[in-house]
């Protein structure tokens, strides 16, 4: 019980500097959505007086880039630069010898960014509904709610395994902000933020289906846009393979390194 309660108050801890730096991290909320904003100008303007694009209508496009934004604050997140902090300057020293992990606590970190970011982005999102006057209602039958929830938190779980794997490259190197570097690049590409993943050239849509971002967010955003396209419980399955091949990366990455660590004195 000792380690659930250094969680909480860890959770706790870090949801009071989050409200103390609220107006921040509105700023930067604010700032996350213009992206979004962008590729829906974008979109629309190779629209044009066409009906769609790849499927996509005018009203998909907004609703697509809408959804992902939203999304970044449920599912993504940035604690690879935690874990990798933690490594670098000794930290893991403490985590090693104590039933607390370093990574569940940059995840708890994480986690009270996020439910800080979510109260925040509602009134950014009704903003967002209101410039572009059209209605993002979200139709779905009762299995179509618990499947989105449930890749939701299969595509949370892909996310914190692939930045637990990126954060570990900080064992062998002192700089490990080309291979994060790589990791946001890919995720931009191929996690659907640039583009989304159906509209992707063939040759790239190949390496896609090969990699776990498209896995990430595609399925809850095809969910709320249209179910009817996907095969669910095929994307879902996908999720689960996914997730067992980089939990067993993860343990192999994380124990070598560990070795390592306590080899070198940390």
């Amino acid at each position: 019980m000792y380690f659930i309660r250094k969680y909480i108050k860890t959770f706790t801890m870090s949801l009071q500097e989050m409200f103390l730096s609220r107006a921040n991290i509105l700023l930067w909320l604010i700032s996350s959505y213009i992206p979004s904003i962008i590729s829906i100008f974008v979109w629309l303007s190779l629209l044009g007086n066409k009906v769609e694009i790849g499927g996509f209508t005018k009203l998909d496009f907004i609703k697509y880039y809408l959804y992902i934004t939203i999304f970044w604050y449920i599912i993504f997140g940035s604690f690879s630069q935690m874990i990798t902090a933690g490594i670098q300057k000794g930290e893991l020293n403490y985590f090693l010898t104590k039933p607390y992990s370093l990574i569940l606590k940059c995840f708890v970190n994480e986690f009270a960014f996020k439910v800080v970011s979510i109260i925040l982005t509602i009134p950014l999102g009704i903003v967002f509904i209101f410039l572009f006057k059209t209605d993002l209602s979200i139709n779905l039958t009762p299995l179509n709610w618990m499947l989105l929830i449930v890749s939701i938190i299969l595509g949370s779980i892909i996310w914190a395994l692939l930045e637990t794997i990126i954060s570990a490259s900080a064992f062998w190197t002192d700089e490990n902000w080309a291979v994060r570097s790589l990791h946001s690049a890919m995720t931009l590409v191929f996690a659907g933020f640039l583009v989304p993943a159906s509209l992707l050239p063939a040759n790239i849509s190949i390496i896609s289906d090969l990699l776990p971002y498209k896995y990430i967010a595609y399925l809850p955003i095809s969910l709320v846009t249209d179910s009817n396209k996907i095969d669910v419980f095929k994307e879902v399955s996908y999720q689960v393979i996914w997730i067992f091949i980089l939990f067993l990366v993860f343990k192999f990455i994380w124990r070598i390194g560990t070795k390592r660590y306590s080899g070198t004195g940390g």
